[in-house]
């Protein structure tokens, strides 16, 4: 880089470990911070970007750099529920003139216990993270948090469900830290979508048996958007719950939870909860069943298991709705596969004509 006013006026956003994420508008992979930054960033910046990290406090200093005087500002985004650093924003500029406004940049903390009757996907996001998608954040000091399954099919827009899937997935199975990123969109409070960037990694050592994964999201214009996503084609399993006529879902088996359902899945009169959990979804009598064939599914793929008839929990609250689901085991990620596609539809009461 030429010249010591370069980056000078634009905000330079770090992730806690100090891989460079995005400079003004420009974004970048988690690459060393030093051979992208002009010299008075390095010299004068980084040093506060990196005591901000230690101390996790905010700070405005005015610094002389050869005999010129400049105004820093660093901002820390601590994680909503740890307080521990997930990134960091800093911006430098002549002492003299007025620092732009900050970027919107989110933190997020994502909880995964293990497997078992009350195993949780919670994620919990920062004040700015609802400002990021442009949702309103509930009342109340927080730390407030998504269901994980209610977030991935309510929240991010249907064309990208399938693939943040896999980006989950890969957080779940990887035994490192490595920094993993991703764009996407997502649906907005009044109907309409932003482009979103996510990045983060698993905490490798978080103790305990709850496996924690921490980041930011931040805003996207679409000039970056159109220059850096390679991830914005539709995979197959998108395209079948756009196109379905018929009330689909996709089931993760091993943390047993329905995390994608179709347009007319809600048709079925079926309670889908936040939580989506099916051990409390589903009449205790028929998930032996439920499970038998979803087992079934993943053991064959391509090969359809089922029909098998339960009963859900009713929408309205009242009872129970039965239906018969049949499953097609389905590789998202990772062996060996424990997420299924199933078909639901109501049951047939007895008496009544065939459809």
């Amino acid at each position: 880089m030429s010249g010591s006013r370069d980056h000078a006026g634009q905000w330079i956003l770090l992730d806690a470990r100090f891989h460079l994420l995005a400079v003004g508008p420009s974004l970048y992979q988690g690459v060393s911070p030093k051979p992208s930054l002009d010299l008075t960033a390095r010299r004068i910046l980084l040093p506060q970007m990196r005591l901000a990290c230690i101390d996790r406090t905010p700070r405005t200093e005015v610094l002389e750099d050869f005999g010129r005087r400049w105004v820093i500002r660093v901002q820390p985004i601590l994680g909503a529920v740890s307080g521990q650093p997930v990134a960091v924003l800093g911006c430098y500029g002549p002492a003299h003139a007025k620092l732009p406004d900050p970027p919107l940049v989110g933190s997020w903390e994502w909880r995964v216990t293990p497997p078992g009757p009350d195993q949780q996907m919670r994620i919990h996001w920062s004040k700015e993270a609802f400002d990021v998608y442009g949702i309103p954040a509930p009342p109340g000091a927080g730390p407030h948090y998504w269901e994980a399954p209610q977030w991935l099919d309510e929240i991010v827009a249907d064309a990208h469900r399938t693939e943040v899937q896999r980006v989950l997935e890969r957080f779940l199975t990887m035994t490192s830290d490595a920094l993993l990123i991703h764009n996407f969109a997502a649906r907005t409070a009044d109907g309409g979508q932003v482009r979103l960037r996510l990045a983060g990694r698993r905490d490798v050592t978080a103790p305990g048996p709850d496996t924690w994964l921490r980041g930011v999201t931040m805003r996207l214009d679409s000039a970056a958007a159109a220059v850096t996503d390679t991830s914005d084609s539709p995979s197959y399993l998108d395209a079948a719950f756009v196109l379905a006529r018929d009330p689909l879902c996709a089931i993760d088996t091993l943390f047993e939870h329905v995390y994608l359902t179709s347009a007319r899945f809600a048709e079925l009169g079926v309670a889908l909860p936040a939580h989506r959990h099916l051990p409390e979804m589903c009449h205790p009598e028929d998930l032996p069943a439920l499970r038998a064939m979803l087992k079934q599914a993943t053991a064959d793929i391509g090969v359809p298991a089922g029909p098998v008839r339960v009963r859900l929990a009713a929408a309205d609250g009242e009872g129970w709705r039965e239906v018969e689901v049949t499953g097609s085991g389905i590789r998202l990620f990772g062996e060996p596969p424990h997420h299924v596609l199933c078909l639901v539809t109501a049951a047939a009461q007895p008496g009544s004509p065939a459809g």
